[in-house]
């Protein structure tokens, strides 16, 4: 009952700059896991983030994008649900605005 889902703990594990760091989740959900994925980070992560205007990524072990509760759910049928983390770059359009608004700027 409750007191046995307290026990059970959701634990999993992400991979972030080649190290394996353990995670505990509330729930087995996407928006969770990403949640505990950053309480990972370290300040220079952050740092990284901002100056290379990057985003995080989840994969599992066989490098498939995480991207839905389906996706954790399945990993959590393994002995030791582990993610790790990529970075990526953001998408260019952001990068364009600014230059129009600099070229506008300009005139």
């Amino acid at each position: 009952t409750n007191q046995d889902n307290k026990e059970k703990e959701l634990k999993a594990y992400v991979i972030i700059n080649g190290k394996e760091k353990p995670i505990k989740m509330n729930e087995l959900t996407f928006k969770e896991l990403l949640h505990q994925s950053y309480f990972c980070l370290e300040a220079t992560d952050f740092e990284k983030i901002q100056k290379e205007n990057l985003k995080l990524q989840l994969i599992d072990m066989k490098d498939n994008i995480i991207e839905s509760d389906e996706f954790v759910k399945k990993e959590f049928e393994n002995n030791k649900p582990t993610f790790k983390i990529l970075w990526i770059p953001l998408q260019q359009p952001l990068m364009i605005e600014k230059a129009k608004s600099i070229k506008n700027a300009l005139v």
